[in-house]
């Protein structure tokens, strides 16, 4: 995390190289947990953990919908889209 403040005040090229490594290092972090599910889910396996590997996905989506009143505001939606966008 960095200060707006301090980020603003750095160059155009500066703000891009901290901007691309933030956006690799995301991918990274996530394709690194992607590669280790499986051995997560072998070591709650393990421990007897309750595991649903065949969810409810329309429960869910029902769920998540209900919350989406509280995101309605265009600039939370922005920024929301924007980290979505980012994150690919």
């Amino acid at each position: 995390m960095v200060s707006l403040v301090w980020f603003n005040s750095l160059s155009a090229d500066e703000q891009a190289l901290i901007t691309s490594s933030m956006v690799e290092a995301a991918r990274f972090q996530r394709a690194d947990n992607h590669n280790k599910n499986a051995a997560r889910l072998a070591l709650f396996k393990e421990k007897e953990t309750q595991i649903n590997e065949d969810p409810n996905i329309d429960v869910l989506r029902h769920k998540v919908e209900a919350s989406k009143d509280m995101y309605a505001d265009p600039r939370v939606q922005a920024l929301l889209n924007k980290m979505l966008d980012t994150a690919k």
